[in-house]
């Protein structure tokens, strides 16, 4: 069992899934999503919807 003296430094990777093109080395769930004009909402409603994600599981962290 490992035993620290200090709690290891905490890391967050976000993805964010729609990309300009999907590259061919890419293993995430992502789509190509040309920009449109609701693509403004749809990423607004993302961030929104992470950040209130990210504030529930704050507790818990």
């Amino acid at each position: 069992m490992l035993n620290f003296s200090a709690l290891p430094p905490l890391s967050l990777y976000i993805q964010y899934p729609w990309c300009a093109q999907k590259c061919p080395y890419c293993d995430f769930n992502s789509h190509a999503a040309p920009l449109t004009v609701n693509a403004r909402q749809r990423d607004e409603a993302y961030v929104n919807a992470l950040i209130n994600d990210l504030e529930h599981e704050l507790p818990a962290i």
